[in-house]
């Protein structure tokens, strides 16, 4: 099955819900990894630029949540897993708006954990640090690798896999004993 969906679109997010639980006969859960990353300084940041910073990362986690649960409620339960990230907890100039959206996020996350933990459902958030495709990394040439072996613990960027794995462990019933957890896979980055 393949559908596009805006997240930010309550109706479209709803018939979203709606159409896997309808072709797949019940929906267990969902990785929420959605966001809007806007890279200005507090004083060039537009509201509209604000908001769909807002609308694009924290929303979205609440509409996401709010139509999915109840075919998870009927499933008999599932699990939630949205992606915050490390400026969500350590500032850095130019990313107020996104910073404040995933600050947010892992909120949302606790209080969906405790919200629906009596219905079966489990919520989580990954918290990434600085994870780059090969060609990206390729892009940004061996600066960024420097920089990386001082900064990280493991001496380098993560790769998209290495974030997916930790979604799917807490997707699955393996990680049946944990909820509301905001979970850091950053390599050690900043520690």
């Amino acid at each position: 099955m393949h559908m596009e969906a805006d997240c930010t679109n309550e109706d479209q997010v709803k018939d979203a819900a709606a159409q896997i639980n309808r072709h797949f006969g019940r929906l267990n859960g969902y990785y929420h990894n959605a966001y809007y990353q806007p890279s200005t300084s507090i004083a060039d940041t537009s509201l509209k630029e604000w908001e769909a910073s807002l609308r694009g990362t924290l929303t979205s986690g609440f509409l996401l949540c709010k139509y999915a649960a109840p075919y998870m409620i009927a499933s008999g339960g599932g699990a939630i897993v949205n992606t915050s990230s490390i400026l969500s907890s350590r500032p850095r100039a130019n990313n107020a708006a996104y910073g404040s959206s995933k600050a947010g996020l892992e909120q949302l996350t606790r209080i969906i954990a405790l919200e629906y933990a009596p219905y079966g459902i489990r919520a989580n958030a990954v918290v990434p640090g600085d994870f780059k495709t090969e060609q990206q990394l390729a892009d940004l040439g061996p600066e960024h690798l420097d920089g990386m072996k001082k900064e990280s613990l493991v001496g380098r960027s993560g790769h998209p896999d290495e974030i997916n794995e930790v979604a799917a462990f807490l997707l699955s019933d393996l990680s049946s004993y944990v909820t509301g957890a905001i979970y850091p896979v950053n390599g050690g980055l900043w520690v």
